[in-house]
């Protein structure tokens, strides 16, 4: 039912809460105050605070100029030429090349220490930066980035008159490259809204967080920003019972977003949530990534290979969070046509036939499996948690520390899921897209001698882990510790032979090479359709969409933001039932 200025409503606050991914929020060392993860600021050609201060400026000072009915012919001509030949605005574009290559330039600092840092760069970075007792994560090493008045102004497009605004509203804290766009956007749309709820607000929020620590953390900040801004709104003036909330969240924000509304409490305050993209049960691309490092150019930022990775995402409870739980159900094309599901994920393949299970429990044993450190096809090898150490203090008394704190994060992120259970708030719209492909489930590739005895009992001689050099996976194993052993007594003796010009007749030992891939289904690139398709139709109503943006750009996808409006507007009419009346 539309709204009307004569209804009897008192105006209502439809607050818009916007929850970015992983990786989403900007984080600053909590003692300097330095910004230590924005990857993408200065990205990209785009107006500055100060370029749009200037075009709102010259907009008033155009509007001023209207009128002609009382000038000469000449001050006429004058004012008709300077708002037809806008020098002003001419010369400012052509001035803001300068603080555009600043921004280009001055980007560099922001990401430097992650391109051309190896393991134990990035862990000091944003892990724990006591080299002595580096065991666990550093709790308070890293917080979240609001965005002091200098970044806004040279980073993002927001106007020097809505700074401080902007500021309390969180639109500092996200990465503005990714998600700047689509909050301006979101904000432009309040007029479309207006035009059915005239009086009404739909102001747009942000909340990052601290995604290094778990989601039930960031859903307890979420939670405590949202009754923040609603003070402020009723400070302002605002009918407390009149403001409404809407979450819309991306990616692992998704997680955050149902902590704040399932484990903190928020349930009873919420209207809508738009979950887009969301990974629902996890995804294995994680577990990918610990072994072979990010995928494409986000390499150079993310990780190279598994050591860059593991140094940051071994330690990152919400990063952990995302691997595929015990609930995890992985969809092929071939069982999506049959509507089977399965939770078995992980796999190998020794070049012939189809791919064959490796010996892995699913359901609640998952996560006794990212626990087990003695298998070539582990998630994490033990020695890359601590790139601090040289490679002769590490003993397995040593490194039983790292596994420890580990398997306690491991510990956390199961009894995190099994709170959830399955939960969502009971008016959840999911977005996801199939235009792309994704992981199912993971595949070693490699050699066909690996079924000569059980996979399991191969033996692990070498790992591309190198600190410098991009890694796809692969490792070079063998059949037993006694192969080991024979193999280096042969290269002993190839060494003394040649030494002494001896000959010695070839010798070889049994060698296999396994390559980590992955099995591709419709995705976005990162989370697989399943994650949409398998959620539960009586609690959730799922939208699939052919998006023409990725995952990380998945809201700066046309189809998606109409989709985002359309379901913000289906849903009014309820919530306004609930506006309290006159």
């Amino acid at each position: 039912m539309a709204c009307n200025t004569e209804c009897g409503c008192k105006p209502a606050v439809i607050m818009l809460v916007f929850i970015p991914g992983i990786m989403g929020s900007r984080l600053k060392n909590t003692e300097t105050g330095d910004s230590i993860w924005d990857p993408t600021a200065g990205g990209g050609f785009h107006e500055s605070s100060a370029m749009a201060s200037a075009k709102e400026k010259r907009k008033q000072e155009l509007v001023q100029m209207q009128s002609l009915d009382d000038d000469s012919v000449f001050e006429g001509l004058s004012k008709w030429f300077s708002r037809n030949v806008d020098f002003k605005v001419s010369f400012a574009y052509a001035t803001e090349i300068v603080p555009q290559v600043a921004r280009k330039l001055w980007r560099i600092p922001r990401i430097k220490d992650w391109v051309f840092s190896g393991p134990k760069g990035r862990k000091k970075l944003i892990s724990n930066e006591d080299e002595k007792d580096a065991y666990g994560r550093q709790e308070d090493l890293t917080s979240v980035d609001e965005g002091t008045e200098a970044y806004f102004k040279m980073y993002t497009s927001v106007s020097s008159q809505q700074i401080a605004e902007k500021t309390f509203r969180g639109w500092g804290s996200v990465l503005w490259a990714s998600y700047g766009g689509f909050l301006k956007w979101l904000q432009g749309c309040e007029w479309d809204f207006k035009a059915d709820y005239p009086g009404s607000s739909f102001p747009v929020y942000a909340v990052g967080y601290n995604w290094m620590l778990s989601n039930r953390v960031a859903g307890d900040r979420i939670k405590d920003k949202i009754h923040g801004f609603v003070a402020e709104a009723v400070s302002e003036g605002a009918d407390k019972n009149n403001i409404k909330i809407i979450l819309i969240t991306h990616s692992m924000g998704g997680f955050a977003a149902r902590s704040a509304v399932i484990l903190s409490g928020l349930k009873d305050e919420i209207e809508l949530v738009i979950h887009g993209a969301m990974p629902t049960d996890g995804a294995p691309q994680l577990y990918q990534e610990f072994r072979t490092g990010s995928t494409g150019a986000s390499k150079l930022v993310l990780g190279k290979n598994a050591a860059d990775t593991t140094a940051v995402a071994g330690f990152c409870q919400g990063g952990l969070e995302l691997l595929p739980n015990h609930a995890y159900k992985m969809k092929s094309d071939s069982e999506m046509k049959c509507g089977k599901a399965s939770h078995e994920w992980l796999y190998y393949n020794n070049g012939v036939g189809a791919n064959k299970l490796l010996p892995v429990e699913y359901g609640d044993k998952i996560y006794d499996f990212y626990r087990h450190f003695d298998r070539w096809y582990s998630m994490v090898q033990p020695a890359l948690l601590a790139p601090e150490m040289k490679a002769e203090e590490l003993t397995k008394d040593k490194l039983d520390f790292y596994t420890e704190e580990f398997n306690k994060r491991i510990d956390d992120c199961k009894e995190y899921h099994k709170a959830l259970a399955g939960d969502y708030f009971p008016t959840t719209i999911v977005l996801y897209s199939t235009s792309d492909k994704s992981h199912d489930c993971s595949v070693w590739q490699g050699g066909n001698n690996l079924d000569e005895q059980p996979v399991e009992s191969w033996k692990t001689i070498s790992n591309e882990n190198n600190d410098w050099f991009f890694g796809d996976g692969t490792v070079t194993l063998m059949a037993s510790d006694a192969e080991i052993k024979r193999a280096r007594q042969i290269k002993q003796r190839q060494r003394e032979a040649l030494v002494s010009h001896q000959f010695m007749p070839p010798m070889t030992v049994a060698v296999e090479k396994y390559t980590l891939g992955a099995k591709l289904v419709d995705g976005d690139g990162t989370v697989n359709a399943g994650a949409g398709e398998g959620l539960p139709i009586d609690k959730v109503r799922a939208i699939a969409i052919e998006a023409t943006e990725e995952h990380q750009d998945f809201y700066n996808c046309p189809k998606v933001r109409t989709l985002v409006v359309d379901q913000i507007k289906a849903a009014l009419p309820d919530i306004h039932d609930k506006i309290t009346r006159c």
